[in-house]
């Protein structure tokens, strides 16, 4: 459900207020309290699935974290023989 909070996230966008270094994700919570609210009945209408806070929590770190390059990462993928 992670996921779905994330892309909800990306759709609204605009809203997102991203997190300053040392904040709690309380406070990231809190400064984000209307695009949290807003993901979590577009979750709930469409999955019938409620976030818990930690799930909510990842959802923004994962929202506002730098992005990654697949061309930088090691895939865990194994390739086909």
């Amino acid at each position: 459900m992670i996921y779905a909070a994330v892309s909800t996230i990306h759709f609204y966008r605009k809203d997102f207020v991203p997190s300053e270094l040392w904040e709690t994700w309380g406070e990231i919570a809190e400064n984000n309290r209307v695009l949290v609210q807003r993901v979590r009945e577009e979750v709930k209408s469409i999955f019938n699935y409620e976030l818990s806070d930690i799930q909510m929590a990842k959802a923004l770190d994962a929202y506002g974290c730098s992005g990654k390059s697949v061309a930088d990462t090691i895939t865990f993928v194994p390739k086909a023989a």
